[in-house]
């Protein structure tokens, strides 16, 4: 039998105040490690599922020349100046690059500024699923892909072009809703060149990216100044 003394024991039992704050303490920490290594994965999952697209790009590029003996022209409908304005890599005074003139996803020599009964029978696309013209990365922002020799100096050898852009796909280019963090362009970097933003054919962030070293048109690489969490990449074919 319980006695009255007995049950008031067992009723005195419990948390002090400070035993409380302790275990709320022990938990905020463990929260606070596991969000991190959440948001950690997290983004290891879109810098990997990003080099793993553009991987694709290259591969694209290859398997297009491959049956064209050509890479594929800039995604626009009249070849005049260039621009390399959003939503996507194009010639000045073209509209829109859009599905229709999409050289991975529609025939180019078909009709249009690059017409070539030859190469039209050549071309066994489409080359990428979906296309490049409206492609967005993890983060928000587009894809923006070109082919063309990059080397300075020249080497007649066109290198495949990859820029990151912060502007969602079909946006105006004050966008800026598809910003890359520094340490996934970091990641990003790291893969393809030093890890450094501000050097080698992977640069990224205010610092990054490609100007015009020569003056020459269609320039040695263009315009590529990157913005904060914009990257461009140069891949040798």
């Amino acid at each position: 039998m319980i006695t009255i003394n007995k049950m008031k024991g067992f009723y005195k039992k419990g948390f002090t105040l400070l035993e409380l704050m302790v275990t709320i303490a022990i938990i905020g920490i463990i929260s606070t490690i596991v969000l991190v290594n959440l948001s950690e994965a997290r983004e290891r999952s879109k810098v990997s599922w990003t080099v793993s697209e553009i991987h694709e790009m290259k591969n694209a590029a290859m398997l297009y020349f491959s049956d064209t003996g050509q890479f594929p022209p800039p995604c626009n409908t009249i070849p005049t100046a260039w621009d390399f304005s959003s939503p996507a890599y194009r010639r000045a005074n073209d509209p829109t690059c859009s599905a229709a003139v999409d050289p991975f996803m529609n025939n180019p020599y078909l009709s249009g500024p690059y017409t070539n009964p030859i190469l039209a029978a050549k071309w066994k696309g489409p080359y990428f699923s979906g296309g490049f013209w409206n492609l967005k990365h993890p983060w928000g922002g587009h894809f923006t892909v070109q082919t063309r020799d990059a080397s300075v100096p020249f080497d007649n050898v066109p290198e495949l072009i990859v820029f990151l852009d912060d502007d969602a796909p079909e946006t105006p280019g004050n966008d800026d809703s598809g910003k890359i963090p520094t340490s996934a362009l970091s990641k990003i970097d790291k893969t393809y060149d030093d890890g450094v933003l501000n050097t080698g054919e992977a640069q990224g962030n205010p610092k990054g990216g490609f100007g015009d070293p020569i003056n020459v048109n269609p320039p040695a690489v263009g315009p590529w100044n990157t913005a904060p969490g914009e990257m461009v990449i140069i891949l040798h074919l």
